[in-house]
């Protein structure tokens, strides 16, 4: 990810509203992605469209897959990276990885072994709340500790998630507080649009080898 400054939280929300209704319609498909992240995330002038499908799984009744490790580390769940179980909560904590990272700058591992980052996840459950930077709206506080708890019982679905973000915009938009611009979004070093073609958002380098097959027929 570009180290020149973060998006704002209107605007980091606003993106991953898009990001949400992309990933919970792969969900109502009956499919997981298992590799979320910013890389696979492309603008479609404002609008966030999901690529690269080469490791999803369909998944139907909400069920767990067992399946061999996929995933870039920095953005793969606990039982994903450690148990190689995959589930739609899996993605949940993909995305809430992804939310945290266009609002501070970096992933919040802060650069350590993703498995020695997990293990003080483990540890120590106010971790990442106590992580989160000051001045934030209590709806994206609760987004970012309840979509990274470590265990999957205790991580909100992507349809939870759908609904904290729409209820922020909601608040945005009655108190006329939005200073959300398309071309703010696209001018950003996170998410910028070169030559009016898709540009990914420029992910946190990781141990494994990217992965960015766009679907035919988008």
């Amino acid at each position: 990810m570009a180290q020149k400054g973060v998006l704002s939280e209107n605007e980091a929300m606003s993106l991953f509203k898009g990001i949400l209704a992309g990933c919970g319609a792969i969900i109502d498909g009956g499919v997981i992605h298992r590799d979320l992240k910013p890389s696979n995330i492309m603008l479609s002038g404002s609008i966030p469209k999901i690529i690269d499908f080469g490791f999803c799984e369909v998944i139907l009744g909400g069920g767990i897959v067992r399946a061999f490790n996929v995933g870039s580390p920095a953005y793969m769940a606990p039982e994903a990276l450690l148990k190689t179980l995959y589930s739609e909560k899996s993605d949940s904590w993909s995305l809430g990885i992804i939310l945290y990272e266009m609002l501070h700058g970096k992933t919040p591992d802060g650069g350590m072994d993703t498995k020695e980052f997990l293990e003080r996840v483990r540890n120590n459950p106010n971790l990442i709340k106590d992580s989160i930077k000051p001045g934030l709206s209590n709806n994206t506080v609760q987004l970012l500790e309840k979509s990274l708890c470590y265990k999957t019982e205790d991580r909100m679905s992507v349809s939870g998630m759908k609904y904290l973000t729409d209820v922020f915009m909601i608040n945005v938009s009655k108190n006329n507080q939005s200073n959300f611009s398309s071309s703010s979004i696209n001018n950003h070093p996170l998410t910028s649009k070169a030559n009016g073609h898709l540009t990914p958002m420029n992910p946190t380098p990781h141990n494994l080898p990217q992965r960015n097959v766009p679907l035919k027929n988008q």
